[in-house]
């Protein structure tokens, strides 16, 4: 909450979950970053360590957040071959009032799914969110899915939002109200 950006936070493991947490008491099982006054917040790094099948779990409403709140917000970077956000988990990327947030930049050459809700009805979600401008959303995959009331969404009061990309060098499967 100091003059200083927010720190950066790199985790490499060939499997990382990041599971549920105690929503109902304010709980969230997490890795979060945020920058307090006008300063960036930091980037959230994740990465396998270089042999194959390496995943990544989200669920049961676990999040991964970068803030500021009115700088930049940092950027959210995953490269696993297989990632999974599910059970109303969500990574979100926001700003305060007078800047953008950041990128979310994912890349999972084997597949990439999004799905389903928490017990409670909340969606699993990847946004950027800012009243200024979002920033843009990039996943780039082998097989991918969003479904089950699953959601992508960049939010913004400004004129033009960011971009929302998606790159498969399969399947792209959208369905169940996604």
């Amino acid at each position: 909450s100091g003059p200083a950006a927010a720190s950066n936070i790199t985790i490499q493991a060939d499997t990382i979950s990041l599971t549920g947490g105690l929503p109902d008491e304010g709980a969230l099982t997490n890795i979060t970053t945020i920058g307090g006054g006008s300063v960036e917040g930091g980037t959230i790094s994740l990465s396998g360590r270089g042999s194959s099948g390496q995943t990544l779990s989200i669920s049961d409403q676990g999040q991964i957040l970068t803030s500021s709140s009115s700088g930049r917000g940092g950027d959210i970077r995953i490269e696993m071959d297989h990632v999974t956000v599910s059970g109303g988990a969500s990574l979100v990327a926001s700003s305060g009032s007078f800047a953008s947030a950041g990128d979310i930049l994912i890349t999972a050459p084997e597949s990439f799914s999004l799905t389903g809700l928490s017990p409670g009805g909340v969606p699993s979600a990847i946004s950027s969110i800012s009243n200024l401008s979002p920033a843009n959303i990039s996943i780039t995959t082998g097989q991918f899915l969003l479904s089950e009331a699953a959601q992508i969404n960049g939010s913004t009061n400004a004129s033009q939002g960011g971009q929302i990309g998606i790159s498969a060098t399969g399947s792209i499967t959208i369905q169940n109200n996604a």
